[in-house]
């Protein structure tokens, strides 16, 4: 059998990861200062007319958008399943673009912050389904 939560558990690990990368920070304890870097760079992104998003962001920028809409809908239907498939599928989709496309390491400028953005938005989505799906929050892996 597949073990679910240890693919999200690993999504969520390699995001922090990340994060650790680019400030030196322990992102777990110090979600305040993610939102902080998640505001200074949406600013920072603000300058750039487009930006082309390639297919694996597209995917996740979709399900990072259907976040709110998931959860109301588990509640409604009294499906807490929906909660899982849906961290399940963020997870996969972020390993996808991750595996696809430097992060820290995009040379294009507004590229990198878009991309610094989708991890940071990701983490903190990820981190919140697992506190409510009960799944234990690692730092490493």
């Amino acid at each position: 059998t597949v073990d679910y939560a240890s693919i999200i558990e690993y999504a969520f690990v390699r995001a922090q990861g990340i994060v650790r990368n680019t400030w030196g920070i322990e992102p777990l304890d110090n979600i305040d200062q993610l939102y902080k870097y998640l505001e200074e760079i949406t600013s920072g992104l603000a300058k750039y007319k487009t930006i082309e998003f390639t297919v694996e962001e597209k995917a996740l920028i979709e399900r990072i958008l259907g976040f709110e809409s998931i959860l109301v809908e588990s509640y409604k239907e009294m499906k807490p399943n929906k909660v899982l498939e849906y961290a399940l599928d963020l997870a996969l989709h972020f390993n996808k673009f991750y595996e696809k496309h430097p992060v820290t390491k995009e040379p294009d400028e507004a590229k990198r912050l878009a991309r610094i953005a989708l991890t940071i938005l990701t983490l903190l989505i990820l981190s919140e389904l697992l506190d409510i799906l009960g799944i234990p929050k690692l730092k490493k892996m």
